[in-house]
Protein backbone atom coordinates (compact mmCIF):
# COMPACT_ATOMS: atom_id res chain seq x y z
CA UNK A 1 0.00 0.00 0.00
CA UNK A 2 2.98 2.38 0.79
CA UNK A 3 4.52 2.32 -2.58
CA UNK A 4 1.35 2.41 -4.48
CA UNK A 5 0.51 6.20 -2.46
CA UNK A 6 3.79 7.06 -3.28
CA UNK A 7 3.57 6.59 -6.80
CA UNK A 8 0.03 7.63 -7.04
CA UNK A 9 1.46 11.07 -5.29
CA UNK A 10 4.41 11.36 -7.70
CA UNK A 11 2.29 10.77 -10.82
CA UNK A 12 -0.27 12.98 -9.50
CA UNK A 13 2.86 15.73 -8.70
CA UNK A 14 4.05 15.49 -12.67
CA UNK A 15 0.58 15.91 -14.01
CA UNK A 16 0.66 19.34 -11.98
CA UNK A 17 3.66 20.39 -12.98
CA UNK A 18 2.93 19.70 -16.93
CA UNK A 19 -0.50 21.57 -16.33
CA UNK A 20 1.54 24.63 -14.82
CA UNK A 21 3.81 24.29 -17.71
CA UNK A 22 1.47 24.06 -20.69
CA UNK A 23 -0.96 27.22 -18.61
CA UNK A 24 2.79 28.98 -18.81
CA UNK A 25 3.06 28.47 -22.11
CA UNK A 26 -0.10 29.20 -23.27
CA UNK A 27 0.02 32.35 -21.30
CA UNK A 28 2.90 33.20 -23.00
CA UNK A 29 1.67 32.16 -26.41
CA UNK A 30 -0.62 34.74 -25.86
CA UNK A 31 1.16 37.94 -24.74
CA UNK A 32 3.50 37.32 -27.39
CA UNK A 33 2.13 39.92 -30.64
CA UNK A 34 2.09 37.08 -34.03
CA UNK A 35 3.42 38.60 -37.20
CA UNK A 36 0.56 39.10 -40.10
CA UNK A 37 2.14 36.63 -42.48
CA UNK A 38 0.16 38.55 -45.08
CA UNK A 39 1.19 41.62 -44.08
CA UNK A 40 5.47 40.47 -43.54
CA UNK A 41 4.59 38.79 -47.33
CA UNK A 42 3.88 42.36 -48.59
CA UNK A 43 7.27 43.92 -47.29
CA UNK A 44 9.26 40.91 -48.46
CA UNK A 45 7.92 40.79 -51.69
CA UNK A 46 7.81 44.56 -52.79
CA UNK A 47 9.15 44.11 -55.76
CA UNK A 48 10.69 47.77 -56.08
CA UNK A 49 11.39 47.84 -52.44
CA UNK A 50 11.74 44.65 -50.81
CA UNK A 51 11.94 44.55 -47.27
CA UNK A 52 12.35 41.42 -46.10
CA UNK A 53 14.26 40.49 -42.58
CA UNK A 54 17.93 40.19 -43.20
CA UNK A 55 18.03 42.51 -46.77
CA UNK A 56 21.01 44.65 -46.81
CA UNK A 57 22.24 47.60 -48.87
CA UNK A 58 26.02 49.01 -48.57
CA UNK A 59 26.34 52.48 -50.11
CA UNK A 60 29.66 54.70 -51.26
CA UNK A 61 29.25 58.11 -50.28
CA UNK A 62 33.22 59.17 -51.58
CA UNK A 63 35.06 57.11 -49.22
CA UNK A 64 32.93 56.51 -46.81
CA UNK A 65 30.42 53.43 -46.52
CA UNK A 66 27.09 53.15 -45.04
CA UNK A 67 24.83 50.24 -44.58
CA UNK A 68 21.15 49.86 -44.54
CA UNK A 69 19.49 46.56 -43.28
CA UNK A 70 16.40 45.79 -42.21
CA UNK A 71 16.60 43.69 -38.47
CA UNK A 72 13.05 43.09 -37.70
CA UNK A 73 9.48 43.57 -38.84
CA UNK A 74 8.02 45.32 -35.81
CA UNK A 75 4.10 46.98 -35.69
CA UNK A 76 3.94 50.57 -35.68
CA UNK A 77 0.22 51.35 -34.35
CA UNK A 78 -1.83 48.61 -35.83
CA UNK A 79 0.76 48.12 -39.25
CA UNK A 80 3.61 45.93 -39.80
CA UNK A 81 6.29 47.26 -40.99
CA UNK A 82 9.82 47.61 -41.85
CA UNK A 83 12.60 48.87 -39.34
CA UNK A 84 15.39 49.60 -41.36
CA UNK A 85 18.55 50.80 -39.66
CA UNK A 86 21.54 52.49 -41.14
CA UNK A 87 24.87 51.81 -39.76
CA UNK A 88 28.30 54.02 -39.74
CA UNK A 89 31.33 52.80 -38.54
CA UNK A 90 29.96 49.82 -36.84
CA UNK A 91 26.83 51.34 -35.34
CA UNK A 92 23.48 52.35 -36.00
CA UNK A 93 22.96 55.93 -36.23
CA UNK A 94 19.26 56.15 -37.33
CA UNK A 95 16.57 53.89 -37.81
CA UNK A 96 13.06 54.31 -39.36
CA UNK A 97 9.89 51.86 -40.48
CA UNK A 98 8.85 51.66 -43.72
CA UNK A 99 5.32 50.14 -44.65
CA UNK A 100 4.12 48.98 -48.10
CA UNK A 101 0.86 49.59 -49.11
CA UNK A 102 -1.30 48.98 -51.73
CA UNK A 103 -0.95 52.30 -53.62
CA UNK A 104 2.75 52.91 -52.20
CA UNK A 105 5.86 52.33 -49.92
CA UNK A 106 5.40 54.81 -47.04
CA UNK A 107 7.86 56.04 -43.83
CA UNK A 108 5.62 55.53 -41.16
CA UNK A 109 8.33 56.46 -38.13
CA UNK A 110 11.51 58.11 -37.79
CA UNK A 111 13.93 57.34 -34.77
CA UNK A 112 10.35 55.84 -32.79
CA UNK A 113 8.71 59.05 -33.58
CA UNK A 114 5.75 58.93 -35.64
CA UNK A 115 5.37 60.65 -39.04
CA UNK A 116 1.58 61.73 -38.99
CA UNK A 117 0.32 60.87 -41.51
CA UNK A 118 2.94 58.44 -42.67
CA UNK A 119 4.57 59.51 -46.26
CA UNK A 120 4.53 58.40 -49.17
CA UNK A 121 7.71 58.36 -51.26
CA UNK A 122 7.25 55.50 -53.82
CA UNK A 123 3.85 55.33 -55.63
CA UNK A 124 2.91 51.35 -56.82
CA UNK A 125 2.29 50.86 -59.27
CA UNK A 126 5.15 52.85 -60.66
CA UNK A 127 4.06 54.95 -63.19
CA UNK A 128 6.33 57.11 -64.91
CA UNK A 129 5.26 60.81 -65.12
CA UNK A 130 2.68 60.78 -62.17
CA UNK A 131 2.65 63.23 -59.37
CA UNK A 132 1.78 63.65 -55.42
CA UNK A 133 1.57 66.11 -52.61
CA UNK A 134 2.88 65.07 -49.60
CA UNK A 135 2.39 67.23 -45.73
CA UNK A 136 3.00 65.51 -42.68
CA UNK A 137 4.60 66.11 -39.78
CA UNK A 138 7.21 64.56 -37.38
CA UNK A 139 6.97 65.93 -33.68
CA UNK A 140 5.70 69.11 -35.33
CA UNK A 141 8.57 69.49 -37.97
CA UNK A 142 6.73 70.09 -41.28
CA UNK A 143 7.58 67.83 -44.23
CA UNK A 144 5.85 69.21 -47.10
CA UNK A 145 6.14 68.69 -50.87
CA UNK A 146 6.24 67.36 -54.11
CA UNK A 147 6.87 64.00 -55.69
CA UNK A 148 7.53 63.14 -59.27
CA UNK A 149 8.00 59.42 -61.26
CA UNK A 150 9.94 58.81 -63.99
CA UNK A 151 12.61 56.63 -65.05
CA UNK A 152 15.93 56.35 -65.67
CA UNK A 153 19.05 54.21 -67.01
CA UNK A 154 21.53 53.15 -64.21
CA UNK A 155 25.10 51.82 -63.90
CA UNK A 156 25.92 49.20 -60.89
CA UNK A 157 28.96 47.92 -60.94
CA UNK A 158 29.07 46.10 -64.21
CA UNK A 159 25.20 46.28 -64.57
CA UNK A 160 23.60 48.31 -66.70
CA UNK A 161 19.63 48.86 -65.35
CA UNK A 162 16.33 50.55 -65.43
CA UNK A 163 15.97 52.90 -62.67
CA UNK A 164 12.66 54.35 -61.18
CA UNK A 165 13.04 57.60 -60.56
CA UNK A 166 11.90 59.60 -57.64
CA UNK A 167 12.08 62.99 -57.49
CA UNK A 168 11.27 65.00 -54.22
CA UNK A 169 11.13 69.02 -54.36
CA UNK A 170 10.09 71.90 -52.76
CA UNK A 171 10.93 70.86 -49.51
CA UNK A 172 12.34 72.42 -46.91
CA UNK A 173 15.08 71.72 -43.66
CA UNK A 174 15.16 74.54 -41.56
CA UNK A 175 15.49 77.97 -43.70
CA UNK A 176 17.31 75.81 -46.48
CA UNK A 177 15.54 74.39 -49.61
CA UNK A 178 15.50 70.38 -49.79
CA UNK A 179 15.27 68.58 -52.48
CA UNK A 180 16.32 64.38 -53.32
CA UNK A 181 16.52 61.80 -55.79
CA UNK A 182 15.72 58.24 -54.96
CA UNK A 183 16.21 55.61 -57.52
CA UNK A 184 14.67 52.44 -57.36
CA UNK A 185 15.84 48.55 -59.13
CA UNK A 186 13.48 46.15 -59.54
CA UNK A 187 14.35 43.14 -57.56
CA UNK A 188 17.54 45.54 -55.52
CA UNK A 189 15.37 47.95 -54.18
CA UNK A 190 16.90 51.51 -53.24
CA UNK A 191 20.08 51.92 -55.42
CA UNK A 192 20.91 55.38 -55.65
CA UNK A 193 20.04 58.59 -53.51
CA UNK A 194 20.90 62.02 -54.19
CA UNK A 195 20.21 64.93 -51.20
CA UNK A 196 20.59 68.21 -52.41
CA UNK A 197 20.12 70.96 -49.30
CA UNK A 198 20.90 74.82 -51.15
CA UNK A 199 22.73 73.48 -54.13
CA UNK A 200 25.50 71.12 -51.98
CA UNK A 201 24.58 67.45 -52.57
CA UNK A 202 25.44 64.06 -51.37
CA UNK A 203 24.93 61.08 -52.94
CA UNK A 204 24.54 57.62 -51.74
CA UNK A 205 25.11 54.66 -54.54
CA UNK A 206 25.34 50.96 -54.40
CA UNK A 207 28.72 49.98 -55.96
CA UNK A 208 27.76 46.21 -56.26
CA UNK A 209 24.35 44.41 -56.55
CA UNK A 210 23.47 43.35 -52.91
CA UNK A 211 22.46 40.01 -51.70
CA UNK A 212 18.66 39.21 -50.92
CA UNK A 213 19.24 38.60 -46.81
CA UNK A 214 19.42 34.94 -45.80
CA UNK A 215 17.86 35.76 -42.40
CA UNK A 216 14.79 34.08 -42.03
CA UNK A 217 11.67 36.76 -40.20
CA UNK A 218 11.02 36.53 -36.15
CA UNK A 219 8.18 34.57 -35.06
CA UNK A 220 7.12 37.65 -33.23
CA UNK A 221 6.83 41.72 -33.49
CA UNK A 222 7.40 43.99 -31.17
CA UNK A 223 4.66 46.45 -30.94
CA UNK A 224 5.29 50.23 -30.79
Amino acid sequence: MGCTTSRTLVRGLVLVILSANSLRAQEEAAQTPKVDEAAAAQLENCELYPLGVGREWTFKSGPLEIVERVTRHETVGDELCARVETVFGGKVVSYEHLAVRKDGVYRVAIAGKPVEPPLRFLLLPAEAGKTWKVDSKVVNQPIKGDFTLGKKPLKIGDEDLEAVVVEGANFKVGKGDLSFTYFFVPGVGKAKQIVTINDQNTTLELSELPRPGLAEPPQDARKL
